[in-house]
């Protein structure tokens, strides 16, 4: 299956709410795939932050 750039799927782009999805895709779906050989995790935190103009 190509990636966005046409190029092999070597990354899966994916937006977890919880540290528990985080995990259950890690360690279970991508660890039980014959597939896949290894794993490498970034693990990237947002913050939102509310606008200290508008009231609250």
């Amino acid at each position: 299956m190509p990636g966005r750039s046409g190029a092999p799927l070597d990354a899966v782009d994916r937006r977890l709410v919880t540290i528990e999805t985080l995990r259950d895709v890690v360690l279970v779906r991508l660890h039980g795939m014959p597939e896949v050989r290894s794993t490498q995790t970034m693990f990237v935190l947002e913050e939102h932050r509310l606008d200290p103009a508008l009231p609250g």
